[in-house]
């Protein structure tokens, strides 16, 4: 049986409850840890399907999120169809290290995994490339594209409000 976790509200509690009772089984004070979100570059790309016709358009951020001194790389982005008005944009996000990559993409209704490889080409140019497919694993395909690291004159545009 999985359990569920409320990890920190807004007064500083942690609950672990379980699913089905919603019995509070552990409750503890605990301390705010400062963390840090420091980006580090960009990518874009595209994804395909299973037989490698082209289906939409990727893009994002990556870098490290540092709390007291666990410290995890990630990434985060959106995607698009752009051979489909049915199919709603949608998030994916994950973790990335030692030329891997691996997490997880949703729009709302669907969602499923994704993992891969990164490094860089032979002129230096970062790359990736990965395979993506469904929760239950029906639908499939490829994702690749590039990546660079922010520069002075390549960073992003933060809209006012502070959002991707």
């Amino acid at each position: 049986m999985k359990m569920v976790y409320i990890v920190m509200g807004l007064l500083g509690i942690m609950l672990l409850a379980g699913p089905v009772s919603g019995e509070v089984l552990v409750e503890q004070d605990v301390k705010p840890v400062p963390c840090k979100i420091i980006l580090y570059g960009g990518y874009k790309g595209e994804w395909s399907s299973d037989d490698g016709t082209k289906a939409g358009k990727l893009k994002g951020v990556y870098g490290v999120i540092k709390c007291g001194d666990r410290k995890t790389n990630f990434f985060r982005g959106k995607w698009m169809s752009t051979t489909s008005t049915e199919v709603r944009p949608g998030f994916m996000f994950g973790t990335y290290g030692d030329g891997k990559f691996k997490g997880f993409w949703t729009n709302g209704n669907v969602r499923g995994s994704l993992k891969g490889e990164y490094g860089r080409d032979e002129s230096g140019d970062g790359y990736f490339k990965g395979i993506w497919r469904t929760e239950d694993g029906s639908v499939r395909g490829q994702l690749k594209g590039i990546w660079m690291p922010f520069t002075v004159d390549n960073l992003p545009k933060i809209p006012p409000s502070g959002g991707f």
